[in-house]
């Protein structure tokens, strides 16, 4: 179940970077859409820490 979380966390993460490189070549780049990425890409780099330190933590307490 962990795996697939790391799976679905990097791909999205992945997606949502290119996406906004994308972004960012087109000229009629819109702020709010550039904004709308960047806490989209915020809230995803949250998640996979999130993950990662309930990983970290169910590590230790073994």
């Amino acid at each position: 179940m962990r795996v697939l979380a790391y799976v679905v966390l990097s791909v999205t993460g992945v997606v949502k970077l290119v996406h906004i490189l994308f972004d960012l070549r087109r000229e009629d780049n819109d702020m709010l859409v550039f904004l709308l990425n960047l806490s989209g890409l915020l809230f995803w780099v949250t998640l996979l820490l999130l993950v990662l330190s309930s990983d970290t933590k169910e590590k230790k307490s073994h």
